[in-house]
């Protein structure tokens, strides 16, 4: 092959590698079908934080309790951070609880992954931010049916312990409404 034909093939993939990221190409898994008498619990899965640091999800939240944004799209993040105000207040008052943000890939983006992280790493210039960031390459559909979730087509809170069970599941861009419903949920669990 030749020389220009590698950096050809190499500057596709970056370029798609940043278009998945930032969610300018987007693979839908669509509706998921539920069957309501499953239960339903945070997925068991493994990812690594931004830092590098693996991780076991549920077993490795490091709160008793812990808020989960999922986020599955590049699109989505002005969601995400219409929700850390909130998150970071409620996270200051209670030691107990730990925020994340939880970009949630697909298998088919797994080749690219040490890319993806990369450009999403230097995103964050906050390393707190970088460290409560866990990326998770896997079987979407599989992880949405296991949560309970319907679809990909927004974000997801979740209030989760380290077992996986799910006390409160709220989804899309911030409200009061929805805020305060988060923190009755906190108040609620023993």
């Amino acid at each position: 092959m030749k020389p220009w034909m590698n950096w050809l093939i190499t500057a596709a993939l970056v370029a798609a590698a940043v278009f998945v990221a930032r969610g300018v190409i987007q693979v839908s898994v669509g509706d998921v079908s539920l069957n309501p008498s499953e239960p339903v619990r945070f997925p068991e899965v493994t990812g690594s934080n931004l830092e590098g640091q693996k991780y076991n999800l549920p077993n490795d939240f490091e709160g008793e309790l812990n808020i989960v944004a999922l986020v599955f799209f590049g699109n989505h993040q002005s969601w995400v951070n219409s929700w850390l105000p909130t998150a970071s207040t409620l996270t200051k008052e209670n030691p107990k609880l730990h925020f994340y943000e939880i970009p949630t890939l697909t298998n088919d983006n797994k080749p690219f992954k040490g890319l993806i992280d990369g450009i999403m790493h230097s995103g964050i210039p906050d390393r707190t931010a970088r460290e409560a960031t866990i990326t998770l390459y896997l079987d979407r559909r599989a992880f949405l049916k296991t949560a309970g979730l319907p679809n990909d087509r927004t974000i997801y809170l979740l209030l989760v312990d380290r077992q996986g069970k799910i006390y409160w599941r709220g989804d899309g861009a911030f409200t009061p409404e929805l805020g305060a419903k988060l923190e009755e949920a906190i108040k609620a669990v023993p």
